[in-house]
C-alpha cells in the first residue's frame, strides 16, 4: 500500500509526512517514529576490550564487559547532550550517537576530544578496556525507531552517512591489525567528501576542555536548523519489563544468565538502496517504510517465537535475536537441531518480505559455543540506561562470534555462517552441509563453516524423514473461551 504513497492525491511524500502526518496516520498507520529525511553528523565509538570480555566466557567477565559498555554509553550521551546530541544505539562495545548537521566540522571535532577526554579519565589505569577509536560522517538521514518486542528504543539511521562510518571502524578494527590500520587507538576519523577519504585525526594530543568547545561552537540550540534532542523528546518511555518471567529486569550489574546461541541476520542489498536514495528525499522515505515493514514482520517473528527468544535492539539493518534455554541439557539438545533451524524459519518467514521491497535477502551469522565447566551460562544479558529509554545489551561467546562471522565469512543472502564448534554438535546432515570455510579474503577460517538454504532445507528433510514420530508436532485440545475446543500444535523446540 505505502509504494502509493508518493502520489497520494497528487501530493509528495514531503506533504504527506508534514501538514497531513496525523490524518494520513488514522488511514495508513505511519509508524509514530519515523522522520523526514535530515542533515545529522553521525558518530560511532567503538570500545577495544580484550578478547576474554568482548566474547565473556563466564559471568564475571561478562559482567565486566556490560558495566564498562554501560559507563561508556552514559559518559557518551552527557557529553554529546551539551550541544543538542543524543545517543541512539549501544551495540555490544559500539556506541552510535547524533549531532546536528549544521555543526561546523572543527566543533564536531571538539566535542569528540572531550568524549575522548571523559573516557581517558574513566578508563585510564583500566585493564579492560585498552582503547576506543570514532568514525564519523555527515549527510542526510531518516531515522526509523527500531521495533522489538521489549520496549527497547533504539534507532536505525537510513542514510550514506550513517553506513559509511560504521563499515569503515568495522573493517579497521575486525579485518586488520593494529600496525596496518590506518585508524589508530584514540583517533578520530572523520570522511572527506571531496577526496572520498578518511581524515584520521589523533585525540590524545589535542588540548581542549569541553568549556572550550562549547564556546567555541558559538550557537544555541534555537539556532540549529535539526534539534536533536527534539527527536529524543518523542521517544516512548522505555518500560524496564522483565525478560522472561521469573527473572527481573537485567542490569549490567546483574545480568540475566541464559544457556543459548545467537542468531544475527543481515539484510543484504541495504546499502545500495541507501545510496541509491541519497539524492530523493521521497525515495529515502518510501524505503525508511519498506524497512519499517520488516521490522514488524521479524518483530512478529520474535513475538510467535517469544517463548524462547530474546530479541536484542535492531542495529542498523542487522536483526539479532537469542535463543535461550533454562538449563545446559536442554540448550545442548535443542541447538543439536534447531540452531539451524531457527534460522531457516526466520529465512522462510522473511525472505519473500525483503526481496519484494527491493533487497537480495536476509544472509545469517549463527554462534553458540561450548559452556565451559560448571558455569549456568553461556549468554549474559544486561542494558544501557540513559534517561527515558533502554537499550538491552549481550556478552557472550555467541553475541561476539556471530558479529565476527560476517567480517571473516561475508555470508551471501540465504547463506548461513556458524561457528565451528557448534557444527560439530550438529545433527550429521546439516553438518555436511556446513563445509564451506572460505573467508571474505579467500584463506581458510578455523572459526566458521558456511552452508546454503537450499542444502540445509534439504537436510531437515532428510531428518525430519528419519526420526519423523520425535519431531512431528503433536496436537493438544484446548478450550478457549467463545470457541470451544481448538486443536494447538506445539514445536518440537520449544517443549
Amino acid at each position: 500500500m505505502h509504494r502509493k504513497l508518493a502520489r497520494y492525491q497528487g501530493q509528495t511524500l514531503r506533504d504527506l509526512f508534514t501538514a497531513r502526518k496525523d490524518a494520513l496516520r488514522e488511514s495508513v498507520s505511519i509508524p509514530e517514529s519515523l522522520y523526514y529525511p535530515s542533515d545529522l553528523w553521525h558518530v560511532y565509538l567503538k570500545l577495544d576490550f580484550e578478547k576474554a570480555y568482548e566474547n565473556a566466557s563466564n559471568q564475571k567477565d561478562a559482567t565486566a564487559f556490560l558495566r564498562n559498555v554501560g559507563k561508556a554509553a552514559q559518559i557518551a550521551e552527557d557529553v554529546f547532550s551539551q550541544i543538542d546530541g543524543a545517543l541512539i544505539e549501544a551495540q555490544g562495545s559500539m556506541i552510535h550517537l547524533l549531532l546536528p548537521g549544521n555543526l561546523p566540522k572543527p566543533d564536531l571535532v571538539g566535542i569528540c576530544k572531550v568524549l575522548d577526554t571523559r573516557l581517558d579519565k574513566e578508563f585510564k589505569e583500566h585493564d579492560k578496556v585498552n582503547s576506543w577509536r570514532m568514525t564519523s560522517d555527515v549527510g542526510k538521514t531518516v531515522l526509523v525507531e527500531s521495533n522489538g518486542i521489549h520496549e527497547d528504543s533504539s534507532f536505525v539511521s537510513l542514510g550514506k552517512a550513517a553506513n559509511r562510518p560504521a563499515k569503515f571502524l568495522y573493517k579497521e578494527k575486525l579485518s586488520k591489525a593494529e600496525e596496518s590500520r590506518t585508524l589508530k587507538k584514540r583517533h578520530l576519523g572523520v570522511y572527506n567528501p571531496s577526496i572520498r577519504r578518511w581524515d584520521c585525526l589523533d585525540l590524545s594530543v589535542m588540548q581542549e576542555s569541553v568549556e572550550t568547545v562549547i564556546k567555541a561552537a558559538n550557537f544555541s540550540a534555537a539556532d540549529l536548523d535539526v534539534t536533536v534532542r527534539g527527536v529524543e523528546s518523542m521517544i516512548k518511555q522505555a518500560q524496564a519489563v522483565p525478560i522472561e518471567e521469573g527473572q527481573g529486569a537485567p542490569t549490567n550489574e546483574q545480568p540475566n544468565v541464559y544457556f543459548g546461541w545467537v542468531m544475527r541476520a543481515d539484510l543484504d542489498g541495504f546499502t545500495k538502496k541507501v545510496e541509491e536514495c541519497h539524492d530523493n528525499d521521497d525515495a529515502l522515505m518510501e524505503l525508511a517504510l519498506d524497512f519499517r515493514n520488516l521490522m514488524d514482520k521479524a518483530a512478529n517473528f520474535a513475538k510467535e517465537h517469544e517463548e524462547m527468544l530474546i530479541q536484542l535492539p535492531w542495529a542498523g539493518d542487522n536483526f539479532t535475536a537469542v535463543a535461550v534455554y533454562g538449563s545446559k541439557k536442554s540448550y545442548e539438545s535443542a541447538a543439536q537441531e534447531e540452531l539451524v533451524n531457527l534460522s531457516l524459519d526466520f529465512d522462510n518467514a522473511l525472505h519473500g518480505d525483503a526481496t519484494n521491497a527491493g533487497f537480495t535477502g536476509w544472509a545469517q551469522g549463527v554462534a553458540g559455543g561450548d559452556v565451559h565447566g560448571n558455569a549456568n551460562g553461556n549468554v549474559f544479558l544486561g542494558s544501557v540506561s540513559i534517561p527515558g529509554r533502554r537499550f538491552l545489551l549481550g556478552a557472550g561467546v555467541g553475541v561476539g562470534r556471530s558479529l565476527q562471522a560476517f567480517v571473516d565469512m561475508d555470508p551471501s543472502p540465504q547463506q548461513f555462517a556458524v561457528l565451528k564448534e557448534d557444527c560439530d554438535n550438529l545433527l550429521k546432515p546439516y553438518q555436511s552441509h556446513l563445509t564451506d570455510d572460505t573467508k571474505a579474503d579467500k584463506t581458510s577460517s578455523q572459526l566458521y563453516r558456511k552452508g546454503r538454504q537450499e542444502d540445509l532445507q534439504k537436510a531437515r528433510e532428510e531428518i525430519r524423514q528419519k526420526i519423523s514420530p520425535t519431531l512431528t508436532p503433536t496436537k493438544t485440545a484446548i478450550t478457549v473461551a467463545g470457541m470451544g475446543k481448538v486443536a494447538a500444535s506445539s514445536r518440537p523446540y520449544a517443549e
